[in-house]
Parts: C-alpha cells; sequence; structure tokens
C-alpha cells in the first residue's frame, strides 16, 4: 500500500498468512465489475440533472457527488429511504455512494438526494 511500510523479513515483523495479498477470484471480480457498472449508472443520472455535479468520472464504485450551490451536509441530514455518507474533499463537503451493494439503486438514490434538496 502507498504510504505505508511493511517489514517482509521472516523476523518477528512479518507478514502473516491471513495478512498477504490473496488472488482475486471470478467472484470478486464479479463484484468489483458491478460495483464499477453501479457508480457508472449513477454517474449517468447525475450528469443528466442539471442541479447535480460530480466531483470526477467515476474509476471505482466510490463515486463523489453533491447538489449544485447547496451544503451537501444539510442535503444529506433531509434524504430519507437511502443513503449516501459525506467525504469532505478539497474544503467542500460531497455525497459519497458506495456501490458494492449489488442491490443499490441508482435512481432511487439520485431521487431522494434532488427531493432532499428541494428540486425533486
Amino acid at each position: 500500500m502507498a504510504g505505508m511500510a511493511v517489514d517482509r523479513s521472516d523476523g518477528p515483523g512479518a507478514l502473516a498468512s491471513r495478512d498477504a495479498p490473496q488472488a482475486s477470484t471470478d467472484a470478486d471480480f464479479d463484484v468489483d465489475e458491478q460495483g464499477l457498472a453501479l457508480a457508472v449508472e449513477l454517474d449517468r443520472l447525475v450528469r443528466a440533472e442539471p442541479g447535480l455535479e460530480r466531483h470526477a468520472p467515476p474509476r471505482t464504485g466510490i463515486y463523489l457527488w453533491r447538489p449544485r450551490g447547496l451544503d451537501a451536509t444539510e442535503v444529506r441530514s433531509r434524504i430519507r429511504g437511502a443513503f449516501v455518507s459525506l467525504a469532505h474533499h478539497g474544503g467542500s463537503a460531497w455525497l459519497r455512494s458506495v456501490s458494492a451493494n449489488p442491490m443499490a439503486d441508482p435512481a432511487r438514490v439520485v431521487a431522494a438526494v434532488l427531493e432532499a434538496a428541494g428540486t425533486g
């Protein structure tokens, strides 16, 4: 991991086998691929709404976005029927959606945010 020193010697500081990186399986790839697909769908919906903005295009299942011109923290406090967390980046609050849940519904999340922002 970047920024983390790891002792790879055979001494007391050696990595335990449970901490060693494991080969990914097809199931892991399917989950990762589906998470990215959900993030891409969320991105499509966010870009289609003039009252919303994204931080950056999705590259993983973690997606930062927010209502334009509104405090994301305040909007999040009014969201009902969907879950998003908050992240702070560049001195600003952003809504943070993690699409690891295969049952996630990006359209429902966007609708809940728009309603909480008073534009839905």
